[in-house]
């Protein structure tokens, strides 16, 4: 009887992991389903979206603004 469950239960956690992810992105107007595409376009986009933040900041010279901006102040004085 243990195995039996065991078993269902694994089969449930398996239908849950295969079924969570990105399987489709529209990209462009198209709707893109090739994984290899669709990872290669989300690391494009948050790379390009921290690039910007960076260099808008390493471009003020304030680091001190950029650190306040991407890692909270944890201990107060």
């Amino acid at each position: 009887m243990i195995e039996i469950l065991f078993f269902f239960l694994h089969d449930v956690v398996k239908t849950i992991n295969n079924s969570s992810g990105i399987h489709r992105l529209r990209i462009d107007n198209e709707v893109i389903e090739d994984l290899q595409l669709i990872d290669d376009h989300i690391l494009d986009f948050y790379k390009n979206l921290y690039v910007e933040s960076v260099s808008n900041y390493q471009n003020t010279g304030n680091m001190k603004d950029f650190i306040g901006t991407y890692i909270p102040e944890l201990v107060s004085s």
